[in-house]
């Protein structure tokens, strides 16, 4: 079998902490396991999901986008606790959150402080590590779930958290960083904190933060690099707040058409630029017109 035809396989995958970091550069067709968060985010000519989204505006928004440096909240460090604190489970077994208590509830001189003097370590409120905490048990309580055929399926087993995927899409170089990958049953999972995780609520909250478009553009990522059809979306709401109400969704082929065609639209417009006019015509929208 030439190389070009050979079937991708899980062996494939490159652990990083085996490479040297002084020499790293990722290449187009490769998958990397344990591919530090500050090291992906930095690899900047590959372009993520969070940033070819900005060429549903336009391609100047795109490229204003691609100069900015991306900029840290708490929310983002809290965001990332928490997935650290759950994949963590995953792979040990055990609750360790790897973070430090902070009183600073926003980034300021005093959070960059306590950034520094902890390298490597989440810097967080006590009751984010506390909400992190009752999330990831209320994850663990609930991992089993009945299938169609009426089995008992463990959602969070035989997976790989945060592998880095490198590829091409639209003569495009793009990379996609799954929480969580089922090889065997061909599943994508996302993590998604949220303040309400019931279907009419949540479901806006796909819809406003484009949920849909971020999974199924890792899938189609995933797909350029392995060749696998990932066909399942799943989703997993959970509130940040006691109960810590849980939700497990996938996206229907309505959701997943959608999406699709959100991101051949962003594609096109990086690659062939906006379809414009110097001047076009306006309306208000339905909501606000007044038919006399």
């Amino acid at each position: 079998m030439s190389k070009k035809s050979r079937i991708w396989t899980t062996d494939d995958i490159i652990n990083y902490e085996s490479l040297d970091p002084k020499v790293f550069k990722p290449k187009k067709g490769q998958v990397y396991a344990n591919l530090p968060n500050d090291i992906y985010h930095s690899l900047t000519d590959w372009h993520s999901s969070t940033l070819i989204k900005t060429a549903l505006k336009s391609k100047e928004h795109f490229d204003a986008a691609s100069k900015k440096k991306t900029e840290t909240s708490m929310p983002m460090e809290v965001g990332s606790a928490f997935h650290s604190a759950w994949e963590n489970w995953l792979q040990t077994g055990e609750l360790d959150l790897n973070a430090v208590e902070t009183t600073s509830t926003r980034v300021c001189d005093k959070w960059l402080k306590e950034k520094k003097e902890n390298p490597g370590k989440y810097v967080i409120p006590a009751e984010s590590i506390q909400a992190i905490e009752g999330m990831c048990i209320k994850l663990e309580q609930n991992r089993l779930i009945e299938d169609e055929q009426g089995n008992m399926r463990d959602l969070f087993d035989n997976g790989y958290s945060e592998l880095s995927f490198f590829g091409e899409l639209n003569g495009i170089k793009v990379k996609a960083r799954p929480d969580y990958t089922r090889f065997d049953l061909h599943w994508l999972y996302d993590w998604k904190t949220c303040s309400d995780a019931r279907p009419a609520e949540f479901s806006r909250a796909i819809a406003n933060f484009l949920y849909h478009f971020s999974i199924v553009f890792y899938a189609r990522v995933a797909n350029s690099v392995t060749g696998i059809v990932f066909p399942t979306y799943v989703l997993v709401a959970i509130e940040k707040e006691e109960p810590h109400y849980l939700k497990y969704y996938y996206l229907d082929d309505e959701t997943v058409s959608t999406a699709n065609v959100l991101i051949d639209e962003a594609l096109d417009t990086i690659k062939y630029g906006d379809a414009q006019t110097d001047l076009e015509p306006i309306s208000l929208p339905a909501w606000a017109k007044r038919i006399g």
